[in-house]
């Protein structure tokens, strides 16, 4: 379970993604504008945001300290319409990272309010 709310998530480690279902009540929109929000609240750079009715994709990326213009980290988010519930997978490149995935996970469920 993540945070307060009852959601569960699984980490695959193969892929280094994190899978979780929203409940149905949320529009791909909306999840994808609370990702969006948690991403710049923790200090990444939206680099795409494509969202339609039935799904979005969300990349974002942290700059390496000092004036880099190299990222240290990209996070990619997909969400998808599945009928009675929204699907969420987030993946941190260029190496897997459970836990910022979980923090962000953490998070857009917050501000949610989930």
């Amino acid at each position: 379970m993540h945070g307060d709310s009852e959601i569960r998530a699984s980490y695959n480690t193969w892929d280094g993604a994190l899978s979780t279902m929203l409940p149905g009540e949320f529009t791909v929109s909306q999840v994808s504008a609370a990702v969006s929000s948690t991403l710049r609240s923790r200090g990444y750079v939206i680099v795409t945001e494509r969202v339609t009715e039935g799904e979005s994709f969300v990349e974002a990326g942290q700059h390496r300290q000092g004036l880099s213009k190299h990222w240290e980290r990209r996070l990619r988010v997909r969400i998808r319409d599945a009928g009675d519930s929204i699907t969420l997978r987030i993946q941190a490149r260029p190496r897997p990272d459970r836990a910022e995935s979980a923090n962000v996970l953490d998070e857009m469920l917050a501000t949610l309010r989930l």
